[in-house]
Parts: C-alpha cells; sequence; structure tokens
C-alpha cells in the first residue's frame, strides 16, 4: 500500500462536506456499504450514511481492515451475492 498516496486521499476526503453532498444528491438506489471490524476508518461513519440515506445497508466483516476483497474475498463476494439477488 502506498501510504503517501492514502494520506493524499484522505486529506481530500475530509475537505469534502459529506452531509451537504448528501442532501443535494440523494441516492436513487439501493446501496452496500461495506466495513471490516478492523478498519481504521471508523465504523460508526456506515451507520451515520444509513441514516442520512434510505436504502443503504450496512455489512461488516470481522477480522478484516480496510481493503475486504483482499483480506476476506470469500465473505466479501458472498454479502455482495446476496445483496444484488436481493429485491
Amino acid at each position: 500500500m502506498n501510504f503517501l498516496v492514502h494520506e493524499a486521499v484522505n486529506r481530500s476526503y475530509r475537505k469534502t462536506d459529506l452531509e451537504t453532498l448528501l442532501h443535494e444528491r440523494k441516492l436513487s438506489c439501493r446501496t452496500l456499504v461495506v466495513y471490516g471490524y478492523q478498519d481504521f476508518e471508523p465504523i460508526t461513519q456506515g451507520y451515520w450514511l444509513q441514516s442520512k440515506q434510505p436504502g443503504i445497508e450496512v455489512e461488516l466483516i470481522n477480522r478484516c481492515g480496510h481493503v475486504p476483497w483482499l483480506e476476506q474475498p470469500g465473505i466479501l463476494y458472498q454479502g455482495l451475492s446476496s445483496f444484488l439477488g436481493a429485491t
């Protein structure tokens, strides 16, 4: 992982007023937010998003950090398949 790129992305993310952005651009489709329990980003962000937007589902993956497609790919893809297969 390139930590310099990661830090640059985090700096730009912190400048974004997410609440204003969500208010201006409501999502019109079901959305899956995936968090690893051991992620450095607080999982409460996922629940905050869920409280602001209808149709957001939060999936938590244990023994997983910030890259679930590498750390727990089987569990991630099972959750994605379940989410995409639901009506």
